[in-house]
């Protein structure tokens, strides 16, 4: 068994091992970089591990995190494949390892957070005012 070290980093990485890092598991998810770390920023993204101060993605949540995104819009397995295949292949010179379909569906459940966010706080805002105010 090979190890690895990343001289950037102090994660020791074993192949196989399932341990993404930053940019790595944008490029699996096939998203931008800025909508996953709003979307850690949020608490609504994939879950991750902290190992020395160093934040990595598993391999099987980034997964799971795919995979609930498309269930979400009611597509199954199957369906998710070809249509990652499709929107590869259309937008793949106009942007390089960018799933526009993933794309839209993090830009889908960032807005939903920060709507739930929004009204729970105008809610918390509302009972401290009645409750200040009588």
């Amino acid at each position: 068994m090979e190890i690895t070290y990343n001289p950037d980093k102090s994660v020791i990485s074993f192949p196989g091992s399932g341990l993404l890092t930053f940019r790595e598991a944008c490029n699996y998810l096939g998203t931008a970089s800025h909508l996953l770390k709003l979307m850690r920023f949020l608490r609504c993204g994939p879950p991750t591990v902290s190992i020395g101060g160093n934040t990595v993605y598993r391999e099987d949540d980034l997964l799971w995190f795919r995979m609930k995104l498309m269930k979400d819009v009611g597509l199954s397995g199957l369906e998710t494949v070809s249509r990652s295949a499709v929107t590869t292949r259309l937008y793949e010179k106009a942007h390089p390892g960018i799933d526009v379909l993933m794309t839209l569906l993090c830009k889908r459940y960032i807005r939903r957070k920060l709507i739930l966010t929004t009204l729970w706080s105008l809610f918390v805002i509302g009972v401290v005012m009645n409750l200040i105010l009588f």
